[in-house]
């Protein structure tokens, strides 16, 4: 048996090899906001050289900095300002751990200091609400539609308005704004969204499938017991003593307040992380938030200070590891904010419909889009609009929000929202002597310039919980 021949081969390979600072920009970047003032207390908490900016007029740098530092770059003072949006030299962490260029930031005075601003420990019921609105809606205009109705909730949990209220309020359509709270309307906790104290109620017993008629007539005349006008209402529920003293028993056994085991801090809207504003000339700029962001400074003369007390080589290592470690974070949270202020710009520039018009306005969008206007990684783009939020003339949204689908990726069409919403609208207006198959709707969809299958007007129809054709032909019947 011959023995086996070994051969080597010299081959060449490119891999993308993240260094520590690489991670660590990343992860800045991908952190909200609560969670970058976590961070950055922890670091602040163990480099003796970073420190909360509050009044100082410089940053202490200047050309004697020990020459072992090695760094050229100036500016090391981060603060929180308003920014026109015309950033230049945004982080894209899949290329590159250094930085050319850095943000124009003019001094902002803010009161808001975030190590006062720490998470509790009760459940955030804005995360909680979103999470199920991510569940029972696949669009994102659905959601941001959700979104905007928990916006008006008191501290209760209950609406604030009747449906034709909240439709006029919102500026949206009843007919888009009912099925979307309809939905809501059965979220946990059970009883939120509620037009009042009796419908808060009836939801909860909704729920427990103990809401009769007797009893839907007791909460919509719950004022009587509060009056303890306890006759009047037997008389009106045609009940006996008996069985109000039950029902009242049941009804004590609910709670007014379904959100009551949430933070109220965290029922509180939301702090955007940018604004969209217009100028005098009706031209769309972003602002970044005086809330959002935090002000640390590196303190060049305490370093300074530091270094030359230092008496043995181990001493001075430590002192600089964590001085280029102070002016590293500070760049890459100036570098963070360029990039979120660039990709809020082109989200602008992309959907200009939207905040122009409202949700109807809102276009087919997707991260390559984005990424390919501000020249970085969709992976770049995901990470900075997951968890930062933008404050709008039509509300605050997460950005992430404003990537829609298209039909067959039709960026420049119409979103998968604007087709359902005709493919309804259709059916809603339909004749009941001319009930439309889902052929017809995709003949009279295609009439319109919208080519779609027959499969997908199915599919969109069963979303939004619409009988077929034959199921409607038989409804109407049934009314006539």
């Amino acid at each position: 048996m011959s023995s086996p021949h070994l051969k080597l081969d010299a081959r060449q390979s490119q891999n993308l090899v993240l260094t520590p600072q690489m991670q660590q920009a990343i992860k800045l970047l991908q952190f909200n906001m609560l969670d970058l003032n976590d961070y950055m207390a922890g670091i602040m908490e163990s480099n003796p050289f970073l420190e909360n900016d509050r009044g100082h007029a410089s940053d202490g740098l200047d050309d004697n900095t020990p020459n072992d530092t090695a760094s050229d770059y100036e500016g090391d003072a981060f603060d929180a300002a308003t920014h026109d949006g015309t950033c230049d030299g945004a982080l894209d962490m899949t290329q590159e751990d250094h930085f050319d260029s850095e943000p124009n930031y003019q001094n902002y005075n803010s009161d808001y200091n975030y190590l006062d601003d720490s998470a509790t420990d009760a459940p955030s019921l804005r995360d909680h609400i979103e999470q199920q609105l991510r569940i029972h809606f696949t669009d994102n205009r659905q959601i941001m539609i959700g979104q905007l109705i928990f916006d008006t909730i008191n501290e209760r949990g209950w609406l604030n308005n009747d449906i034709d209220g909240l439709s006029a309020d919102l500026n949206i359509a009843k007919k888009i704004l009912e099925p979307v709270l309809t939905i809501m309307r059965e979220f946990d906790p059970v009883g939120i969204f509620a037009y009042n104290l009796g419908d808060c109620l009836a939801l909860q017993l909704k729920d427990k499938n103990r809401l009769d008629p007797t009893m839907s007539l007791l909460l919509a005349n719950i004022d009587l017991v509060a009056a303890r006008e306890y006759r009047k209402l037997m008389r009106l529920c045609q009940i006996d003593e008996d069985d109000l003293r039950d029902m009242l028993k049941e009804i004590r056994a609910l709670t007014p307040n379904p959100v009551s085991e949430f933070s109220v801090q965290n029922a509180d809207m939301v702090v955007p992380d940018i604004y969209v504003k217009q100028n005098a000339r009706n031209q769309w700029y972003v602002e970044l938030s005086p809330r959002s962001f935090i002000s640390v400074r590196a303190n060049h003369d305490y370093y300074h200070s530091m270094f030359g007390q230092a008496n043995n080589k181990d001493d001075k290592q430590y002192l600089q590891q964590n001085w280029q470690e102070a002016k590293w974070m500070i760049r890459a949270l100036t570098q963070r904010n360029n990039t979120i202020m660039r990709v809020g710009q082109a989200i602008i520039k992309r959907q200009i419909g939207f905040f122009r018009d409202g949700i109807d306005g809102l276009k087919p969008l997707v991260l390559k889009d984005i990424a390919q206007d501000v020249e970085m990684h969709e992976s770049t783009i995901s990470r900075t609009c997951s968890g930062k939020y933008m404050a709008t003339p039509h509300g605050v949204f997460e950005m992430k929000y404003f990537f829609t689908n298209a039909i067959n990726g039709d960026t420049e069409g119409l979103s998968t929202e604007a087709i359902r919403k005709r493919i309804k609208n259709l059916i809603d207006n339909e004749q009941k002597s001319k009930i439309y198959s889902d052929d017809a709707i995709v003949d009279i969809l295609q009439k319109e310039n919208i080519d779609i299958a027959r499969r997908t007007v199915a599919k969109y129809r069963d979303l939004m919980k619409i009988p077929s054709s034959a199921q409607r032909k038989r409804d109407k019947a049934a009314l006539l």
